[in-house]
C-alpha cells in the first residue's frame, strides 16, 4: 500500500466532504431561518460562499444576516481550501491517476516472460531505457509514487513495497522470465529475492549489491547473478589502466580486491 497515495486520496476525499458539509449547512440553515424553499436557500449559499454578493435572493432577517456571515467566514475558507486541493491535483498530474482513468492491471496481465524491475533509483532508470532499447516488455515497482510518475505512460508500473508477495504478484512475476533487484538497500534486496524465489523459484533473478561483502549473501538467499557497481566500476577503471602498460583491452591486470584481500572481482557476476 502506497503511503503517498492513501494520504492524497484521503485529502481528496476530506476536501470533498468539507463543501458538501458547507453547503448542505448553508441551505438548511437558510430554510430554517429565512424561511425559504430549497432552490432559494440553496443560491443563497451558493452566493454566500462564492462571494458572488446577493441579487433577487438576499437574508431579511437578523439571524438570516448573522448566518451568511458565518457562512462567508466558514464556507470561503472551506472553499478556497478544496480549490487550492484540487488545482495542486490537476498541476501536479495526478488527477488521472485519482480518477483511476490509467489502470495497468489488464495490460500487465496479459504479459508474459517479461521483466519485473524493482526499484526505479538511478540504476533503476539506467536498466529500464536499456531494456526499452531492445524492446524487452517490463513492469517497474518502486513505493514511491512521484519516481513512478517520471515513466512514459506506456510503461506499466505498481506503487508498492516489493518485499511483499501481493506487489510482486499484482506484477505478474509468476509469468515473468526476469526480475532486476535494483534497490540501494542490500536488506530490501534480499527480502525481494526471497519473495520472488518463493513465487517462482525459476525466476533469473539479478540483483544489485550496495555493499560488497553482502555478495555472497545474495547467492545463498537464491539470487542468480549479483551486480556490485563499486566493483565493476573499479574493475573498469583498472582495465582502462592496463591499457598504458600494453596489457590489452581485456582486463589481464589483477582484478580489485575487498577489504579483506580476498579477489571480490568474480564473485560479483557469478552466476549459478
Amino acid at each position: 500500500m502506497d503511503p503517498l497515495g492513501t494520504l492524497r486520496r484521503s485529502k481528496s476525499l476530506t476536501m470533498l466532504a468539507l463543501m458538501v458539509i458547507v453547503v448542505a449547512t448553508g441551505t438548511v440553515g437558510f430554510m430554517a431561518i429565512e424561511g425559504l424553499p430549497f432552490d432559494k436557500a440553496f443560491h443563497l449559499t451558493i452566493a454566500t460562499i462564492t462571494t458572488v454578493g446577493y441579487g433577487d435572493v438576499a437574508p431579511a432577517t437578523t439571524a438570516g444576516r448573522y448566518f451568511s456571515d458565518f457562512m462567508m467566514l466558514f464556507g470561503i475558507g472551506v472553499v478556497l481550501y478544496a480549490l487550492t486541493q484540487f488545482m495542486e491535483t490537476v498541476i501536479s498530474g495526478r488527477l488521472r491517476e485519482l480518477l483511476r482513468m490509467v489502470d495497468y492491471a489488464p495490460i500487465i496481465g496479459k504479459m508474459n516472460d517479461h521483466t519485473v524491475v524493482c526499484g526505479y533509483g538511478r540504476v533503476g532508470r539506467a536498466a529500464v531505457a536499456s531494456l526499452r532499447s531492445e524492446n524487452v516488455d517490463v513492469v517497474v515497482l518502486d513505493r514511491n509514487e512521484d519516481v513512478l510518475a517520471e515513466l512514459p505512460k506506456e510503461i506499466p508500473r505498481i506503487v508498492g513495497d516489493c518485499t511483499i508477495d501481493d506487489v510482486l504478484m499484482k506484477a505478474g512475476v509468476q509469468r515473468a522470465k526476469v526480475a532486476l533487484v535494483t534497490f540501494g538497500s542490500d536488506a530490501d534486496s534480499i527480502l525481494t529475492v526471497v519473495s520472488l524465489k518463493y513465487l517462482k523459484p525459476g525466476i533469473n533473478t539479478i540483483v544489485r549489491v550496495a555493499r560488497h561483502e553482502n555478495i555472497d549473501k545474495m547467492y545463498r538467499v537464491g539470487a542468480d547473478t549479483v551486480v556490485s557497481p563499486e566493483l565493476e566500476g573499479g574493475k573498469s577503471m583498472s582495465s582502462v589502466a592496463c591499457v598504458s602498460y600494453g596489457r590489452g583491452p581485456r582486463m589481464e591486470c589483477a582484478p580489485p580486491t575487498s577489504p579483506s584481500g580476498a579477489a571480490a572481482g568474480p564473485a560479483a557476476t557469478r552466476k549459478v
